[in-house]
């Protein structure tokens, strides 16, 4: 933390917290240490893992898949301790095993494409100055995320609107 406030100029950090208050209160102590000790700004982003469906329940059913049933659970374990002790960030006995297996303890985007704005509007009233997504499938998630969310993103002010090619036939 005294690093990325002291030599960077953003942060990617793990939220320790999944609600508005405790997000605001991880950002602000980033922010409040680059500013007060070093007198430099300093970006926050957080990383999420993503699952939009028709359904919430539709969408925590896929990341149920991959992360308790095809979860590795050694290899969880020692992420999770290596981390933890390399980071200081927590304790292995204070890791969500959940979130390490659905995304590298990353803060949840799972349910419909409206609940996504919903989730982005938190993580941008919290400070968050933004957010390195990721998908189980890469390719397919991106594109969907693209066509469904982004336009509502864009909408509700969250996400400038894309600058999209012409494309002229002849």
């Amino acid at each position: 933390m005294r690093y990325c406030a002291q030599h960077c100029d953003a942060a990617f950090v793990i939220l320790g917290s999944h609600d508005l208050e405790g997000v605001r209160k991880q950002v602000q102590s980033y922010k409040n240490l680059a500013r007060e000790e070093f007198g430099r700004d300093l970006k926050v982003w957080c990383y999420s893992y993503v699952s939009v469906a028709e359904t919430l329940a539709e969408a925590q059913r896929y990341v149920d898949r991959y992360a308790v049933q095809y979860g590795d659970d050694v290899a969880c374990e020692n992420i999770v301790k290596e981390l933890g002790i390399q980071t200081g960030i927590f304790t292995p006995e204070q890791a969500d095993r959940y979130h390490f297996k659905a995304g590298w303890a990353r803060f949840p985007l799972v349910g419909t494409r409206e609940m996504m704005v919903e989730h982005m509007d938190l993580l941008a009233e919290a400070g968050v100055d933004g957010v390195c997504l990721s998908w189980l499938d890469y390719n397919a998630g991106i594109k969907q995320w693209n066509a469904e969310v982004m336009p509502l993103l864009e909408r509700a002010g969250l996400r400038e609107q894309a600058h999209r090619p012409q494309i002229v036939t002849a």
